[in-house]
């Protein structure tokens, strides 16, 4: 057994896997709390939030993954919410990808789904979400002393959302 996880540790190091810690943001929900945050001018029970993450794979892409990944809000045994990133409780997917034009985020809603906690639309998750992205990129970039255009696509509407669509924006991450 020693021997397999001596290999195992040194495969890590041959095959060059690198694990960053970055400070990553995500659209979180506060249900289950007695908190509110102001979002235009309305209280909502969801802000973004950053906190250190360990990432692993290709850079930007590892972390848009993070801004996507299931988070559990810590807390007293008394908060017992399993879930907090709106894209999870939303059931938005998030890819990203390097194109010849600048990195490319695509929100997926073809399997949008508003959970019946969350008291607010899915415009004010999507406008979290993507600033949880512009946040994450912003500090890369910045780090990295590289300028990139990130351009952010909305898939998978219907025709009763269609609109969400024009939430779709570009900017120039870095310095």
């Amino acid at each position: 057994m020693k021997v397999f996880i001596l290999l195992l540790a040194s495969a890590s190091v041959v095959f060059g896997i690198v694990h960053e810690v970055h400070l990553i943001s995500q659209p979180l929900s506060l249900h289950g709390t007695d908190v509110s945050e102001d979002f235009k001018g309305e209280p909502i029970q969801a802000r973004v939030v950053s906190f250190p993450s360990v990432t692993v794979g290709a850079m930007p892409e590892a972390l848009i993954s993070a801004v996507s990944a299931s988070h559990r809000l810590p807390g007293p045994e008394s908060y017992k919410v399993p879930e907090a990133n709106l894209l999870t409780l939303c059931h938005i997917e998030l890819e990203s990808e390097m194109t010849k034009k600048g990195f490319l985020c695509t929100l997926d809603l073809s399997k949008l789904k508003m959970p019946e906690e969350i008291d607010f639309s899915a415009h004010t998750v999507l406008v979290l979400s993507i600033k949880a992205i512009k946040e994450t990129l912003q500090r890369y970039y910045h780090s990295s002393k590289v300028n990139e255009k990130i351009m952010i696509k909305i898939v998978g509407t219907t025709e009763k959302n269609s609109s969400l669509r024009d939430l779709a924006t570009s900017f120039k991450a870095g310095n």
